[in-house]
This record gives C-alpha cells, structure tokens and sequence, in this order.
C-alpha cells in the first residue's frame, strides 16, 4: 500500500487539506560509483522553494536540496535501491529516505517492497514530525 493522500492528526483523526512542496535548483552531481550493478550519485545545490501546508498557509523562498542515489544490483532479477533527500528553506526541513527491494519476475513485469520515512522539522500544528509508509508496487513494462 502506499500513501493514501490523507493527513492524519497525532490521534489519528483526519486533517482537511493537502501539502505542496514544490523546488527548483541547480547544482554539482558526482557519482562515487558508477558499474552496472553498483552505482551510487549525490548532488546538492541552491534553489527556490515553494511550500503550502494544510492550513493554506504558504510560502516561496530559497531553498537547498542534497540528494543521494544508491543502487545494488544483487543478481539479474534482485536490486536494492536507497533515495535520500534533504530539502530546507526557513520554513522546515524535509529529510525523505525510501529504501527497497526490486524483484524482475519476466521481461515485462516487476514488483518493488519499499519502506519510506519522511522527517519534518517543524511540522503543521496537530502533524506528526515522523510519517513512515510500506510499499508495495507491481510494474508493467511494455
């Protein structure tokens, strides 16, 4: 299951509303390993950030981004992948790490189990700062 586009309070009652975080930046990459089944890039850089929180509340300021992109390829039909993020401006800091495991069962077709922890500096009042989601994704190809 992934996201299911609701925000709930620290109880668990629902919260009326959606956040928008939106970034545009520029910045230097690197890859510190670069093999078919081994790579591993991070890049950070400056930009401008826009934030809406479920409150309506927004704003667009600067911003910066450090990112890192892992991947192990265990055999032809078992990878491992790790995306992490770091987004800040004086609003909040937003910390994001999906981690997971990908299964190719044919040419055409494979699935993904992930588990995703999202960090929030300073989240909206009655939000937790820590939301935690399980995935599981079946992939066509075609």
């Amino acid at each position: 299951m992934q996201y299911d586009g609701f925000l709930t309070s620290n109880t668990g009652a629902v919260i009326n509303g959606e956040e928008t975080d939106a970034f545009i930046g520029f910045g230097p990459g690197y890859r510190v390993f670069n093999q078919p089944n081994h790579a591993w890039r991070v890049q950070a850089g400056p930009g401008v950030r826009y934030y809406e929180d479920a409150n309506n509340v927004d704003e667009t300021e600067v911003g910066f981004i450090a990112a890192s992109r892992y991947f192990y390829g265990f055999n032809e039909t078992v990878s491992f992948t790790m995306d992490t993020d770091i987004l800040g401006s004086d609003t909040n800091t937003i910390v994001s790490n999906d981690a997971g495991v990908n299964f190719r069962m044919s040419d055409n077709l494979s699935t993904r189990v992930s588990y995703r922890t999202d960090y929030n500096t300073d989240p909206t009042p009655g939000l937790k700062s820590t939301d935690n989601t399980i995935g599981v994704s079946l992939v066509l190809g075609f």
